[in-house]
């Protein structure tokens, strides 16, 4: 299962490369015990060597002045010296800290990575993992289901956008971290997970047993349509990967080939992915230098990702479908087009996820993922936590779903073939 889950895949956004590495070098830290157990002074430092524990760069982090940091030294050592049951694993409690030190600031798009979570969440967003296929998110403290991806188990099984997972093998999920709740739901091919869950709108909870399989997401498929004598062109965005600008173009090239009357671009139950890829096709559309998105970051100043250009869809009678489950990156394709008016929006409000997270080493193969800033539409608008309005408010419903109808894409059809 992916963690964007990007955390089956959190929709993670990633920063640019450049970015990204100069993050990585300086993010860097060699240590025993976690970095931020920094400040230790010389009798702690003492008591745990005599526990016979070697700590390494004890120098405080330069903001934390007003903060007795020598607390967490004197807890490390009472649990060593008195807990009942040794020898202790000393990675596992430093790994246990950072946990508790990113918990605290309430962000359920921000955690660590062990070795092995950071090695499986890196497969997650090149789109090869073994799971269920599904996209989830805390919510207003409840683990919901961003989207189910594509022909995969959770799709099968019948998992919805929107769906509050209850409980995961019996286990209540109230109390769960996201990444605690996709460790418990992925697993190996051939192996079960049950899931008790509550569809949107609905009262009764249900129990949905769903076999994990080897998944592979390909980010974009495309089909070419009849409709009134015309032909159009669908693009499916499954979610925005390394590969998605390069297959994307490769999809319009075959679509464009022969005259078309238009473009619908699903972007239903995508959960995200890169902030370069998004603001990639996004210029696709979009004119040279024009605002793709603006983003806050820590110290609330503001920056501004621009159109590459040269906008070779500008023009082009485009239709935009989203539900529940098109978040972050998708709903920077959506608004770039929406405020720019170069698209008609049709389906349901998306997901409201309006933050970037950048992916940083912290060495010895773990990672902190961790948001580092806010965006906003080209006009300015928030999105977080509240989402993008359709211009064309079309549901599908459970019994649509149910029985193969789709409503949205008919209405998107009508509108292109006009």
């Amino acid at each position: 299962m992916a963690p964007n889950i990007n955390s089956d895949l959190s929709g993670t956004e990633t920063k640019s490369e450049s970015k990204k590495n100069t993050l990585l070098t300086a993010g860097v830290v060699v240590l025993v015990i976690a970095a931020f157990l920094a400040g230790a002074n010389s009798s702690n430092s003492s008591n745990l060597a005599k526990l016979g524990i070697k700590v390494l760069n004890q120098e405080p982090p330069a903001n934390t002045a007003t903060v007795d940091y020598d607390l967490l030294w004197k807890a490390l050592e009472v649990v060593n010296r008195e807990y009942v049951d040794k020898p202790l694993d000393q990675q596992k409690l430093m790994y246990g800290s950072i946990d508790g030190l990113l918990r605290a600031l309430g962000d359920a798009h921000t955690s660590f990575f062990d070795p092995e979570e950071n090695k499986k969440f890196k497969e997650d967003l090149e789109g090869n993992f073994e799971g269920i296929g599904a996209e989830i998110s805390i919510k207003n403290d409840l683990l919901i289901v961003v989207a189910p991806l594509p022909n995969t188990p959770a799709e099968r099984a019948g998992l919805l956008p929107q769906d509050t997972i209850i409980k995961i093998d019996g286990q209540e999920t109230f109390n769960l971290s996201l990444e605690e709740a996709v460790n418990k739901i992925r697993g190996p091919k051939g192996s079960t997970v049950i899931l008790t869950v509550l569809h949107k709108n609905e009262e009764k909870q249900v129990e949905l047993n769903i076999v994990r399989d080897a998944i592979h997401v390909d980010s974009v498929t495309y089909e070419i349509k009849q409709a009134s004598g015309q032909r159009l062109g669908v693009i499916k965005l499954s979610r925005f990967g390394p590969d998605t600008v390069s297959a994307f173009n490769a999809a319009l090239n075959d679509i464009m080939s022969q005259p078309t009357q238009g473009l619908i671009v699903d972007l239903r139950n995508n959960p995200g992915g890169l902030l370069d890829a998004a603001v990639q096709v996004s210029s696709l559309w979009l004119t040279r230098d024009q605002v793709v998105l603006k983003e806050l970051n820590a110290e609330k100043q503001e920056s501004k990702y621009y159109s590459q250009g040269p906008g070779r869809l500008n023009g082009t009678k485009t239709v935009v479908l989203i539900n529940e489950g098109s978040a972050s990156a998708s709903e920077i394709l959506t608004g770039a087009l929406q405020d720019y008016k170069l698209a008609t929006v049709v389906g349901m409000k998306s997901f409201g996820k309006g933050s970037v997270q950048d992916l940083i080493d912290i060495g010895r193969g773990a990672a902190i993922k961790i948001t580092i800033a806010k965006w906003l539409t080209p006009n300015g608008r928030s999105i977080d936590k509240q989402g993008l309005e359709p211009d064309i408010k079309v549901d599908r419903s459970l019994e649509d779903y149910q029985s193969g109808q789709d409503p949205q894409m008919e209405r998107a059809i009508e509108l292109i073939s006009k």
